[in-house]
């Protein structure tokens, strides 16, 4: 008989044989949700030990009714999909993976400050198509002595602040919980106000969970401050930027460009008015992905679970209190 029941609700991995290997090594049975909705969740989850999650809600529904479980650990940084506070009141740790993917992140949003600067996308359309000419992507200006302004200052904001100051772009910051020095950050300059940063910037890349504080806190009016030709970058969560109020910027001229890895509503895509904007870059919220990042990620979830099903403590708990 197995020590414990683990559940996986739901991956993005090509399979699930780390997992099964690791968890049978304590003893554990692991199995896959069927349903991703809260009824069959409720069903499947009521006597489980442990759950890694990626993607799917776990809500306060779902959450109320685990017996016995003590650790959702979640493959990622946001625990936006997981109501914490429901978990807390049912004594359930919950973990993310905090310092996973910085690279990959910081490194996709740098690519897309540079492919917005130098419309790259465009002249690469053009080229293809047999349009050997830059005239139609006028105006480009220099990187160089530009300002990129980033909302939150995290580990991964960090990260592309250096990678950026590489290249020569001043950068700025808000971020209104970061009671830290500035050691190592040389010229960095931190703003009092996210209207400070929106007009000073040229690039605004978004660095922010998504909490009730920051859904929807860069909309049409937060747009209205930035400068005509900067442009507007999201590699955190969908949602954090008003996307019915970006579409209006981006057509009305009111910003330049922008670039996006996450949508508010991901499932569907291809009916966001966004795609047939000319100045707007999409990615398939791929900027955390690399073949290292996605091995340290599964590794230091499942060694969390590991870790609290056998006595230990978790190193990345998010609702310590």
């Amino acid at each position: 008989m197995s020590r414990f029941r683990v559940a996986i609700t739901d991956h993005v991995f090509p399979s699930l044989d780390m997992e099964f290997e690791k968890l049978n090594e304590i003893g554990a049975e692991v199995f896959l949700c069927k349903d991703t909705q809260p009824q069959g969740l409720v069903s499947e989850l009521k006597d489980v030990d442990a759950i890694l999650n990626c993607y799917v809600q776990l809500n306060k529904t779902v959450i109320d009714s685990l017996a016995k479980c003590k650790i959702i650990a979640r493959y990622g940084i946001g625990v936006n999909n997981v109501d914490v506070k429901a978990a807390s009141d049912n004594n359930i740790i919950v973990t993310n993976v905090p310092d996973y993917c910085i690279s990959e992140v910081s490194d996709h949003a740098l690519g897309l400050i540079i492919a917005l600067a130098r419309k790259i996308i465009q002249v690469n359309q053009n080229a293809k198509s047999g349009f050997w000419s830059f005239e139609s992507s006028r105006p480009i200006f220099r990187l160089a002595g530009k300002t990129l302004g980033l909302v939150g200052f995290g580990n991964i904001a960090r990260s592309l602040a250096k990678k950026a100051n590489a290249i020569d772009l001043k950068v700025i910051f808000f971020d209104p919980y970061f009671k830290g020095g500035l050691e190592g950050h040389p010229g960095l300059d931190k703003c009092a106000t996210l209207d400070e940063l929106l007009a000073q910037s040229d690039f605004v890349s978004v660095h922010t969970p998504l909490t009730e504080e920051t859904s929807g806190m860069i909309g049409l009016a937060q747009m209205k401050i930035m400068k005509p030709n900067a442009c507007l970058v999201n590699t955190s969560r969908g949602g954090i930027i008003n996307e019915g109020d970006l579409l209006v910027a981006l057509r009305d001229s009111v910003i330049a460009g922008a670039a996006l890895d996450v949508l508010a509503n991901e499932n569907q895509v291809e009916s966001s008015p966004l795609i047939n904007l000319e100045n707007i870059i999409l990615t398939p919220h791929c900027g955390f992905y690399s073949e290292e990042s996605t091995e340290e990620l599964r590794v230091k979830a499942l060694n969390e679970v590991i870790s609290v099903l056998t006595g230990g403590k978790p190193r990345y708990q998010v609702n310590r209190a």
